[in-house]
């Protein structure tokens, strides 16, 4: 019996072994999320081609001017001219990262098509090279990152109010990190950065108006786009239509929003839409609140919609070392676009604000009234110039 009892004893002691095993196991895995979103901004003629513009809130970015809409310790490119332009700009992106525990990870993304021009914390930025030789892009790397989601909350900020938007992607429940700089840590919540790109590149949606408040939608992206909204803000009020899913190589025709509605009822939306697409509560609600007053207060008329996964990743390759347990990217294409009796107008008050014979007072009506087209005004007027 002695013998028998010792036996039980030890079939019991292993049973209870193995558990602990699994327990301590799963307790020394280090589960890592990583999420990402961003807006690819592109400004449209009525034809559907793409206008260059200047991604600053007021239609001008002066790349090394201190009164930018980023706050002043985000890093800038030395770029070679003083004004950038764009035909899509990837405007304030950020990546988030949760975990249960410290973690040192590495990340690198790639820019086939254009330039990098801000970031936060401290990166490397190279040039993407082309079988080892041309450049083609670029490239952003954050070598030595550590997570620390106990860590206490030390963010930088600024006393005057420039850069507003950026902070609020700080209301979420991702981990703090840090990232070595000149012998001392920068701290954020997230990491970020822009982009711009001209030439030949476009978007993956073509929008097209053809007058009468009509516009068409073609999906050239390969992939279904998962949801869009066409947005039309005029004199202080805000009307949408739901265009829903979007087929690969599909055009659909919509017409002007005609559902009036709120900026809170609109953002609650546009946000549900987006973490529909994996993005979590909080993060979502941080998109849509970082470009509310873009997306929902600019006068004009634009197209928002949701990029399919496949283009985001051949657009913007992720490297992440190590390899993270999840990995969500939701990015937003926005899409503004003139109509044909916008820039009719738009031609002829040009021609009155350019006219020697007019007066003072005439040409700066002209101007007034061409401003008053918002964030991509200059460009629409440059493009009228340019008509024969």
């Amino acid at each position: 019996m002695h013998a028998r009892s010792l036996l039980w004893v030890a079939a019991i002691a292993v049973l209870a072994y193995f558990p602990k095993c699994a327990a301590e196991e799963n307790d020394a895995k280090k589960e890592l999320a990583v999420h990402e979103w961003g807006t690819f901004t592109s400004v449209l003629g009525s034809d559907g081609v793409a206008m260059r513009f200047h991604p600053g809130p007021d239609g001008v970015e002066k790349r090394f001017r201190p009164d930018s809409d980023s706050p002043g310790f985000v890093h800038r490119a030395a770029l070679k001219h003083y004004t950038l332009s764009c035909t899509v700009s990837l405007e304030t992106t950020v990546i988030y990262f949760y975990t249960a525990q410290s973690h040192n990870v590495s990340v690198e993304v790639s820019f086939k098509h254009g330039e990098i021009t801000r970031w936060f914390p401290r990166a490397s930025v190279d040039p993407l090279l082309a079988n080892g030789v041309f450049p083609e892009g670029e490239k952003i790397e954050w070598k030595s990152i550590s997570l620390s989601p106990n860590a206490e909350q030390q963010f930088p900020v600024e006393a005057a109010a420039r850069g507003p938007h950026y902070y609020v992607a700080r209301e979420t429940d991702a981990a703090p990190l840090q990232v070595p700089a000149d012998g001392v840590h920068e701290q954020e919540k997230f990491l970020f950065y822009r982009w711009c790109a001209g030439g030949t590149f476009s978007q993956k949606a073509i929008l097209k108006a053809t007058g009468g408040d009509k516009f068409s939608v073609q999906n050239t992206s390969g992939h279904p786009i998962p949801a869009a909204f066409l947005v039309t803000v005029r004199n202080g009020e805000v009307n949408f239509l739901k265009v829903g899913r979007i087929d690969a190589v599909k055009t659909v025709t919509i017409e002007t929003a005609a559902s009036r509605t709120t900026v809170e009822q609109l953002g609650g939306i546009l946000a549900d839409a987006l973490a529909q697409e994996g993005l979590f509560k909080k993060e979502a609600q941080a998109m849509v609140k970082t470009w509310q007053s873009a997306w929902l207060g600019e006068t004009g008329t634009r197209l928002l919609y949701i990029l399919p996964a496949e283009v985001v990743n051949d657009w913007l390759p992720m490297t992440i070392k190590p390899k993270p347990d999840a990995l969500v990217r939701v990015m937003v294409g926005r899409l503004d676009i003139f109509t044909p009796e916008q820039e009719k107008e738009i031609e002829h008050l040009v021609k009155v604000s350019e006219t020697a014979s007019a007066t003072a007072e005439e040409k700066g009506a002209a101007q007034r009234k061409i401003s008053a087209y918002g964030r991509f005004s200059a460009s629409a007027a440059n493009r009228a110039r340019r008509r024969p």
